[in-house]
């Protein structure tokens, strides 16, 4: 097997063990995670770079319970900020000096509440 047939087969039969285990709905439950389908693509992704670079490092896919956490981890911020983004509530711009995603309040939104967190008028 090649080292991307030996990272797919691991990451399919660690996907299959947190199926089993209920790992997403956990997940959900606990971190305000409504699209469960999504937050498997993001969590996907994640995992695979971690794994790919620990294959790469020692031959293995296999992770340190930090190195999953902290996948999961990106899965979730990364979910919570599309999930802004896709309400109009934040903006994304790419910083051309850094690379990196630059995030941001919408100026153009207007938050109206039920008068429990008062209101935001901008």
């Amino acid at each position: 097997m090649n080292r991307l047939e030996i990272v797919n087969l691991y990451l399919k039969d660690t996907f299959e063990f947190l199926e089993e285990n209920e790992f997403f709905e956990d997940v959900s439950n606990e971190d305000g995670i409504d699209d469960i389908k999504k937050f498997k693509e993001l969590f996907l992704y994640e995992l695979e770079i971690k794994v790919l670079d620990a294959y790469d490092k020692q031959n293995s896919p296999d992770l340190a319970e930090e190195e999953f956490i902290e996948a999961m981890k990106l899965a979730i911020v990364e979910y919570h900020l599309e999930s802004l983004k896709d309400k109009g509530l934040i903006q994304t711009e790419l910083d051309p000096e850094s690379g990196k995603m630059v995030y941001s309040l919408n100026k153009d939104i207007s938050l109206e509440g039920d008068g429990g967190y008062g209101m935001y008028d901008h």
